[in-house]
């Protein structure tokens, strides 16, 4: 594969400059202090392989949008110009970085970032590295860090880090003429939670490879690499690469850390050692999932509740059951939450059982419980829509207490005089409880009986709608007596909602039918 030479690469950096594509060929990940110099970058967020865009997005307050690249091991090749960008290393230390003649800059006090047209305090940052990752944080105000939102899939300069996540650095490759290509080394930098299987690769013919582990830098009287190893515990690998005939390459360096976890048993021993920081936390005991959505994962156990926030775990069904979940401590309406970093597979459980549960019962040390409120009872009609968050209020008595369409999974008009059942979870906002509801169906279905699948799947009709208590994923097909198939939906988890057109439907969930009459 060609290599960028020295000189192609000085004038890669002046084309970056003025918006120019860049012809090089390999941006390779960097993972120390010492290798981040003035040069030609892609900007990675955290875990993901979305790079930071040189686009400033139109809103009110803006951010930098994002573009994919494809990462092959430690390299992205040719990424188009919209993602390169110029980082600066300035005399004082700090570093700037610049696209098009134009700065990323924080935007005061708000969580966003802006694009100037000349440096400034605001467009300069202090670099730190921990595992790999690179954080940036402003010089003015200083305490804004420009990182990556998984959850919204931005770049800007946010106060919270908690939420957000630091930045992978892939530097315009530079090989001088007559030497040997630099190894590459996976996996790449970075923290892990499990044995990682070290392999190293040279792009130059017959080269070989010489590394350590133990900080020292690598020569030819190094180990030789000629088998993958394994490695559990935190270490250094650098290595290089010598081919006859050519100068030895530089050195490849990556970091694998593997942090210690604070062991706690259960979900309760959690919530109440857990503190802000850097402490990583490992529960020990299993936990069930109740309920996913998105990047909400509410689990529990015999000892409590937990809402698991984050994109760092994968998908689960209900009643799944994980061991030995690791999260950090983080904090919502002054609540303690688990941000997750790494949840082992799951094997299959028991679905949970929400508990019946009155308003005036429910206080704030039910945060996160899987509840039912039978026959509530609306201050107003409340209209939910599917996609919007909007507030109703159920009543008991003097007591009150919101209804959050939160999963924005609710859908319809709950009239007032009518009495429904509400199964979600306690939520806190403001000190005071209220529920996130994942299902809302009426208490009294007009005479009509529900049918109930072998699969407990529950079906009924009301008031000139077919309503399907179905697990998310599962397929919803509605027929006449004639077998015309007259509707069909995905079904979310809850209660989905159907319009009943015919006197009699036949409904289809999964590989089960139902008769419902309306």
């Amino acid at each position: 594969m060609k290599k960028t030479t020295f000189f192609k690469s000085l004038l890669v950096t002046a084309l970056t400059l003025f918006g120019s594509k860049s012809f090089a060929d390999n941006y390779v990940q960097i993972t120390s202090m010492d290798e981040l110099t003035t040069g030609s970058y892609v900007v990675v967020g955290g875990t993901s392989s979305n790079a930071m865009s040189t686009t400033q997005s139109t809103t009110k307050n803006p951010y930098m949008e994002i573009e994919a690249v494809s990462i092959e091991g430690d390299k992205i090749t040719n990424p188009d110009a919209s993602v390169i960008w110029t980082i600066t290393k300035d005399n004082d230390g700090t570093f700037s970085l610049s696209a098009n003649g134009q700065y990323i800059s924080s935007n005061g006090s708000e969580n966003s970032a802006k694009l100037i047209d000349a440096i400034a305090n605001t467009a300069k940052y202090n670099v730190t590295i921990n595992g790999g990752k690179f954080k940036f944080n402003n010089i003015e105000p200083n305490e804004r860090f420009l990182q990556y939102n998984a959850s919204a899939k931005r770049f800007a300069c946010y106060k919270s880090t908690s939420n957000q996540q630091d930045l992978q650095l892939f530097k315009l490759e530079v090989i001088e003429e007559n030497t040997t290509a630099v190894p590459s080394i996976t996996p790449l930098s970075g923290t892990y939670y499990t044995e990682q299987e070290v392999s190293m690769t040279c792009e130059t013919a017959d080269a070989k490879i010489y590394y350590t582990t133990n900080g020292d830098v690598p020569t030819a009287e190094s180990t030789p690499y000629t088998t993958p190893f394994k490695v559990s515990t935190t270490t250094t690998i650098k290595a290089i690469a010598i081919a006859d005939g050519l100068k030895a390459s530089s050195v490849k360096e990556v970091v694998l850390t593997f942090p210690i976890a604070t062991e706690v048993a259960n979900i309760a021993e959690f919530m109440s050692t857990a503190t802000e920081g850097d402490a990583v936390y490992k529960i020990t005991g299993p936990v069930t999932v109740v309920y996913q959505n998105g990047i909400n994962l509410y689990i529990q156990d015999e000892s409590g509740s937990l809402l698991v926030y984050g994109d760092a775990v994968g998908e689960y069904k209900e009643g799944d059951v994980i061991t030995g979940l690791i999260g950090e401590y983080g904090v919502y309406q002054d609540i303690t939450q688990m941000l997750p970093l790494y949840a082992p597979d799951a094997v299959s459980g028991t679905p949970a059982e929400p508990v019946t549960m009155n308003i005036s019962e429910i206080t704030t040390a039910d945060v996160y419980k899987y509840i039912k409120l039978s026959e509530a009872v609306f201050k107003e009609d409340a209209t939910f829509e599917t996609g919007k968050t909007t507030n109703g209020v159920v009543v008991s008595g003097d007591k009150e207490m919101t209804i959050r369409n939160s999963f924005r999974v609710i859908d319809g008009t709950f009239e007032a005089s009518k009495k429904w059942d509400i199964i979600g979870f306690v939520s806190v906002y403001q000190g005071t409880p209220q529920i996130y509801p994942i299902s809302i169906t009426e208490s009294t279905l007009d005479g009509v009986k529900a049918a109930t699948t072998d699969d407990n799947i529950t079906i009924y009709s009301s008031n000139g709608k077919i309503y399907v208590n179905a697990i998310g994923g599962e397929k919803i097909e509605l027929f006449n007596i004639t077998g015309q198939k007259v509707a069909e939906k995905v079904a979310v988890s809850g209660i989905n909602v159907l319009d009943a057109v015919y006197d009699i439907t036949l409904v289809k969930v999964g590989s089960k039918v139902v008769k419902v009459v309306k």
